[in-house]
């Protein structure tokens, strides 16, 4: 019988509550704050759980020839996935998360100070509303049972998810703008029900795990498809050696001010590693197949109309650029689930779209999920053959 490994031996969970509350009890009660918060820090360092891959290699460097996972199966289906209990942080990776913390919040505050207006949309976008809008005569209906006007869809509101990430920040952001978190749905009644909240930006806790539990030093190229307030962009140069960090988005008002507020921060970033190109990312696909990890956070939803159609043809062409043979892409991360950004739009059924598709899922799959209680992240990663393949193909 082979030897059976030998395990840290462990406590009684009552045993170390009171070896706990005994190192309280030993150090000055000036610096019972400073522990409490480290206790804080360490409880929400390992909060979000992730569902992963155990059959997944996390290196994001080496690719051998052998494909791990079955290429048949549908890249959303979740049942392959485990928990995975995070584990325990050494002191450095804890101090080097709570620094994240307070970066990202100077950061945000960067952006703040420069904006016009605290709402998360900007004058030269344009929102596609696609299941509510604001209050006009034309949503209301007569009640059957009043004589009031029924509001049938409800108005949204734009709350950007780096830049106020808790309930204080949400506060203070609807104080501003004159915004309320209910609405009335029959004038005059108190008949209400809480607005629906619009995001556009991956918040704070969701960069930390990215950046902080995956990609910290990593020399990987970045992209992030929709960049907006070049949150990504920054915490990929602060936390990563990467040397090539893009961001695009249709804006030129979020590019410029991206571009200044990353400038601000530390002149270096815009010279040395992060470029930032306002227009469609369709037009820049050899960004997309040369980036190895790229990040969307539900980019094209609200801004490329109703109809869905200019959505669908772009994911076509993403597709087909992330199955390029000489794509360097390995991992996607996405909020909210490929799968829920294809539904809204219906991207998969015409027959060009389900061959790009289909060529998709037999490539990628879903490696892991992470959610917290302000994000729900998906990553997707490439198959290792395909991968190689890729390697070897570009290298002709």
């Amino acid at each position: 019988m082979p030897p059976k490994s030998k395990q840290a031996a462990t406590v009684p969970v009552a045993l170390a509550k009171a070896r706990l509350l005994a190192l309280f009890s030993s150090v000055a009660r000036a610096d019972v704050d400073e522990l409490l918060e480290f206790c804080t820090d360490l409880s929400d360092y390992l909060h979000p759980v992730p569902l992963r891959d155990p059959n997944h290699d996390d290196s994001h460097n080496d690719h051998d020839d052998h494909d791990h996972h079955d290429h048949h199966e549908h890249h959303e289906h979740l049942d392959h996935l485990h928990l995975v209990e995070p584990p325990i942080p050494t002191l450095v990776q804890l101090d080097q998360w709570s620094d994240a913390r307070a970066n990202f919040a100077l950061y945000a505050a960067t952006v703040k100070d420069r904006l016009a207006s605290p709402g998360a949309l900007l004058d030269d976008e344009k929102f596609a509303d696609m299941e509510t809008t604001d209050i006009t005569a034309a949503d209301t209906a007569t009640d059957a049972s009043s004589s009031s006007p029924k509001q049938t869809r409800r108005p949204p509101i734009h709350v950007d998810g780096f830049l106020y990430h808790d309930e204080d920040d949400i506060d203070e952001m609807l104080v501003q703008e004159k915004q309320v978190r209910h609405y009335c749905t029959q004038c005059g009644s108190d008949d209400i029900e809480l607005t629906d909240f619009i995001t556009h930006s991956m918040t704070r806790t969701a960069l930390e795990y990215i950046f902080l539990h995956h990609f910290s030093g990593s020399k990987d190229s970045f992209l992030d498809i929709g960049c907006r307030t070049g949150a990504v962009l920054f915490a990929a140069a602060t936390y990563t050696a990467s040397q090539t960090i893009r961001g695009i988005d249709l804006s030129a008002s979020w590019c410029q001010l991206a571009h200044t507020c990353l400038d601000a921060m530390d002149p270096s970033l815009m010279t040395d590693a992060i470029t930032v190109t306002a227009g469609d990312v369709g037009d820049h696909l050899d960004q997309v197949r040369s980036s190895q990890v790229t990040v969307l956070n539900n980019p094209f939803e609200y801004f490329l109309g109703n109809d869905g159609l200019p959505q669908r043809a772009l994911w076509t062409k993403l597709a087909d650029a992330w199955c390029a043979p000489t794509a360097s892409c390995h991992t996607l991360i996405t909020v909210p689930s490929l799968a829920d950004q294809w539904k809204a739009c219906g991207w998969g059924s015409a027959p060009e779209e389900a061959a790009a598709r289909a060529k998709f899922e037999r490539q990628w799959k879903v490696t892991e999920r992470v959610f917290s209680d302000d994000y729900d992240l998906f990553f997707y990663s490439r198959s290792s053959h395909t991968k190689s393949a890729s390697s070897k193909a570009s290298k002709k």
